[in-house]
């Protein structure tokens, strides 16, 4: 089960919240990121107990439920990057979001296509998926810069 890596998690980052409420040096608006991660974090602490201990078709539920949560916290995260400009959140939504592109592409596929096809077509959408997302993102973190040039 799960359940104690998210009660470990939930620790960790009730810790950094206390820590970020008793620093000297609080971001503007750091109150409503940690609402916003609050409840991503009471969402999937609520479907892991609920799914966490069905068989069947409740696993299947669980799964597609940690699937979109995890789309959902990376589009926040970069969300909050785009808005704060601040690069490391974009990289790490970034990666993050290629990371988990990678595993559904393994997960859905493996079986379903010839392994020969899979890597042919797989690699190309991966390498031209990797160039546009890299153009993409220099071209993000240049506006960051000509921004930060302007004030």
């Amino acid at each position: 089960m799960l359940w104690p890596f998210y009660l470990a998690l939930s620790a960790l980052f009730l810790l950094a919240v206390l820590g970020l409420a008793l620093s000297s040096e609080r971001p503007l608006g750091w109150v409503w990121e940690v609402v916003f991660l609050l409840v991503l974090l009471g969402l999937v602490l609520y479907l892991t107990f609920l799914f966490g201990g069905l068989p069947g078709k409740g696993h299947r539920d669980f799964v597609l439920s940690a699937n979109l949560i995890f789309a959902l916290a990376v589009l926040i995260v970069l969300f909050l990057g785009y808005l704060r400009e601040f690069p490391i959140y974009v990289n790490m939504a970034l990666l993050f979001f290629v990371l988990d592109l990678v595993v559904r592409y393994f997960d859905f596929f493996w079986e379903l296509l010839p392994r020969s096809f899979f890597f042919i077509i797989g690699g190309l959408v991966l390498l031209t998926g990797g160039v546009l997302l890299e153009r993409k993102r220099r071209k993000l973190l240049g506006s960051f810069r000509k921004t930060q040039d302007e004030d």
